[in-house]
């Protein structure tokens, strides 16, 4: 018995370095790489992550590719200092149809309703970061500083929102009058205050 053992022992110490080395690829090649999650799609029917990164400016791209070691590291670079929006309820007032809400890079979040004609109550919460860095972009990507300051209409008494948005020290400002805007900037009024909807608001005093 210890004859084989023995004799085991020393045909495993003779194999060569080139042996050995066919040895580490053949065991490195039963642990293969990750599968493509879209294999099997027609060509151009599935995008990766990866793929949909590729076309994200570099600081934005952590948000896809998921390569955020330290997330204040990561938000100091997104270039929204600030984003905000006022809703006004026209002259037919109806209490809380008129409010304002601002989002702020460091992730504090105010807002505010008209209670009363002269009255303003007061909120503070939290947004999450990766809902603020998504809005960020979505704002740059639509193109908010080459959106008209005021778009309008011939009515009267009618709603408005005023998106307000401070990035890199410039300070944009779109007013969207009875609806008159571009659909692009409905859409960001409405991720705003799908984003304020879910915010848990305290209120203050």
């Amino acid at each position: 018995m210890w004859t084989l053992i023995v004799s085991l022992m020393a045909a495993m110490l003779m194999i060569s370095p080139l042996a050995s080395a066919q040895i580490a690829l053949s065991v490195e090649g039963q642990n293969p790489a990750a599968p493509n999650p879209c294999a099997g799609q027609p060509a151009g029917a599935c995008v990766t992550d990866e793929q949909t990164a590729a076309n994200v400016p570099p600081a934005f791209r952590p948000l896809w590719t998921g390569h955020i070691q330290n997330v204040d590291t990561f938000m100091r670079d997104v270039p929204c200092e600030r984003v905000g929006l006022r809703h006004s309820g026209g002259l037919l007032f109806i209490p809380g149809s008129e409010h304002e809400v601002t989002f702020f890079r460091d992730g504090h979040a105010t807002a505010r309703s008209r209670m009363q004609f002269d009255v303003w109550q007061g909120y503070r919460g939290r947004i999450e970061w990766y809902d603020y860095a998504r809005l960020c972009f979505l704002a740059s990507r639509l193109g908010i500083d080459r959106f008209a300051a005021l778009y309008t209409a011939n009515v009267t008494d009618s709603t408005g929102d005023t998106i307000d948005v401070v990035v890199d020290d410039r300070h944009i400002a779109v007013v969207d009058y009875a609806g008159a805007a571009p659909i692009e900037v409905w859409g960001l009024e409405q991720v705003i205050e799908a984003i304020r909807s879910r915010i848990a608001w305290t209120q203050q005093p």
